[in-house]
């Protein structure tokens, strides 16, 4: 099974930065459908979106910082196809 978001950031395969551009990203535009982390890891946004609605059902609107912080859960437990392999060297 591919690593987790979090996996990843705790093994130093990314940094906080990469979550950080990536939550803006998405916020900036919500009808992404997908964005590169660090440029080897795509996230889909799409999946992500589901994640937070159903974690987030039945809780009242806590409005902007509480989403994202929402946002950056369910970014943390997504798990990106990797798209270009890590230089060895």
């Amino acid at each position: 099974m591919a690593p987790s978001i979090l996996d990843l950031l705790l093994r130093g395969d990314l940094l906080d930065g990469d979550i950080d551009r990536a939550v803006d990203a998405y916020l900036a535009d919500p009808s992404l459908p997908s964005g590169l982390l660090h440029s080897r890891y795509r996230i889909d946004f799409a999946e992500i979106h589901a994640a937070m609605r159903t974690s987030a059902r039945g809780l009242p609107d806590a409005g902007e910082r509480d989403g994202r912080q929402a946002l950056i859960c369910a970014l943390l437990l997504h798990r990106p196809h990797l798209v270009q392999p890590a230089e060895h060297g």
